[in-house]
């Protein structure tokens, strides 16, 4: 399959669409934890409607329709002329974040639902590393805007 030149509309709505998301179940993480707690503590049962799991079953929705996407349209390839160790780093950041945004929501619905431990112990440490390589990201996507200068973050901004 030939790569194409850039991401589709869908594609770059799907992006912002999941990076908006996962911000707000950063920035409203404590109603989920009090209710965590509860769950723990037996003054609550586990599962029912909460936000927190409502908005992750979302996400996991969207990325597995962006996964999908980028299965049958592909993915433009990386800017030429690039640092070996640079564009290795970008794929596998990429491959581990695709994975941690299923698992994420897949190991939180898992806690939730059975009221466990060990699967809320992975989510929450699945989500640490999520955010770690969120910044990577970022960082990487600015280098390549201010530093490189090479029109990378463009892919992300208008669809080709």
């Amino acid at each position: 399959m030939t790569s194409p030149a850039g991401y589709s509309r869908l594609q770059i709505a799907l992006h912002w669409i999941i990076a908006l998301l996962i911000l707000l179940q950063f920035l409203f993480h404590e109603q989920i934890e009090t209710a965590w707690e509860a769950v723990q503590k037996g003054e609550a049962q586990p599962g029912g409607f909460h936000p927190h799991a409502l908005v992750g079953i979302i996400v996991l929705l969207l990325v597995i329709w962006r996964l999908v996407l980028r299965r049958r349209r592909g993915a433009p390839d990386l800017p030429p002329g690039g640092n070996p160790l640079q564009d290795f780093i970008a794929v596998w950041n990429h491959r581990i974040l695709y994975a941690l945004l299923v698992l994420i929501p897949v190991s939180g619905l898992s806690a939730w639902t059975t009221g466990v431990q060990a699967p809320a112990s992975a989510h929450g440490a699945m989500f640490l590393l999520a955010v770690l390589l969120i910044a990577l990201h970022v960082i990487g996507a600015a280098y390549h805007q201010w530093v490189l200068k090479d029109g990378l973050i463009r892919r992300m901004m208008k669809a080709r």
